[in-house]
């Protein structure tokens, strides 16, 4: 799900740093952001270990100002998840009968995230 600046996107993810650490387990999420056209746009990028009828109300209470919708969500096999967090997803629908082969020729790497243990102010942001 995308925000832009004019969509609140700074309100939303200061809400999001406060509201995060207290999601359901099942609950991965990430903030991404990214200069498209000189317009920020804010990425809230999540996944779920559950079905998509049990994530929308559980986020819709506790982070409203997300506005997640069904429409929002997609469903897949957990193969296709982690193609996903390694950003192939499109190349995992392409290649679907060579998941083995294709297994054999991702590259194992190692990534980092900042771990904040105070949220930055929202001026900060």
């Amino acid at each position: 799900m995308k925000k832009s600046i004019k969509e609140d996107a700074t309100d939303v993810a200061y809400k999001w740093q406060l509201v995060a650490p207290n999601l359901d387990k099942d609950l991965l999420t990430r903030v991404q952001p990214n200069v498209v056209n000189g317009t920020v746009i804010v990425s809230f990028i999540g996944q779920f270990l559950g079905p998509i009828k049990r994530l929308v109300p559980l986020v819709s209470e506790a982070f409203p100002e997300l506005g997640l919708k069904q429409s929002d969500c997609s469903q897949m096999p957990w193969i296709n998840s982690t193609l996903f967090w390694y950003d192939l997803s499109q190349l995992a629908l392409l290649l679907k009968p060579c998941y083995q082969h294709l297994r054999s020729h991702l590259q194992y790497t190692s990534r980092a995230s900042q771990i904040l243990w105070k949220p930055p102010s929202q001026r900060r942001l």
